[in-house]
């Protein structure tokens, strides 16, 4: 199915008017790692209970709204892009924490978790313990487990950097807003 869309994709490029959907492209990964008849019980299942449906190893309240984190609920809703909001910012150590964010991809996205909207705050703090706040494209997104981990890790590579949390949200829910102009683009929406 996935082979489908990207030529479909192929023909969108030669007509720029026919774009692919964000959410279709997710249906058809979910079909490839699942088969069809499986895929359209997780997509019928989904629609009907939002929470999501892997043990994550994040405990309850990591799946919180940004309590401890300093953006507001306002600048999640606000209309600007995540990743312009936060490159806004002109501190030094922050700008490290965003390359090396933009390091890290979906593995069935071409485009980078900062620019794809996933990263909702960056908060460092004086001892340079860096807590991320940080949605993914769905519930039951096949790397919910793994993305994590390796967010943390490219960010704790970092040389001034002393350790670093992720915690992973679900409000508000990503959409294809949160991305930003360049990942728009790059996926021609």
């Amino acid at each position: 199915m996935l082979k489908k869309l990207f030529k479909k994709k192929e023909k969108a490029e030669e007509t720029p008017q026919e774009k692919i959907p964000l959410e279709s492209i997710q249906e058809a990964q979910l079909e490839d790692r699942v088969g069809p008849s499986q895929s359209n019980e997780l997509l019928q299942s989904s629609a009907s209970d939002t929470s999501p449906s892997k043990d994550f190893s994040h405990t309850e309240s990591e799946h919180s709204s940004a309590e401890n984190h300093s953006v507001t609920n306002q600048e999640m809703n606000s209309e600007i892009p995540p990743s312009e909001r936060l490159s806004q910012n002109s501190d030094p150590l922050q700008d490290k924490v965003i390359a090396a964010l933009k390091d890290c991809y979906d593995p069935e996205i071409p485009v980078n978790i900062f620019e794809l909207g996933l990263i909702y705050d960056i908060d460092i703090h004086e001892n340079k313990h860096v807590d991320l706040l940080m949605t993914l494209t769905s519930p039951m997104c096949p790397v919910a487990e793994s993305l994590p981990h390796e967010v943390e890790e490219k960010v704790n590579a970092i040389p001034e950097i002393n350790s670093t949390k992720v915690e992973l949200t679900w409000e508000p829910p990503w959409s294809p807003e949160k991305m930003s102009e360049a990942a728009k683009l790059q996926l021609n929406l």
